[in-house]
């Protein structure tokens, strides 16, 4: 869930990798993998970096799950000022 949300703000690539018996989805951005979530397990992961869906990472979640870490999301951000990214100048 938290792999859609990011791609939905910083763009990039889902990513899956089996964890545990299930699939755990996650991002490369920028030519960067970023797995915001690989805390929630007590190992290190072993990352495959297997192409995935937006629909394939939806099917592990709803449609108001989604809705409730936007609201979250943008309630973390507001009161703050947007960053914006860019390579430096030589």
């Amino acid at each position: 869930m938290t792999a859609l949300l990011a791609q939905e703000e910083l763009g990039g690539e889902l990513l899956k990798t089996k964890v545990e018996d299930a699939w755990h989805f996650y991002n490369w951005i920028g030519g960067i993998r970023a797995d915001f979530t690989n805390g929630q397990f007590d190992r290190s992961i072993d990352y495959d970096d297997i192409p995935a869906t937006r629909d394939e990472a939806i099917r592990d979640t709803s449609a108001p799950q989604l809705k409730a870490l936007r609201s979250s999301f943008e309630a973390s951000l507001s009161g703050r000022k947007r960053v914006e990214l860019s390579p430096r100048s030589p």
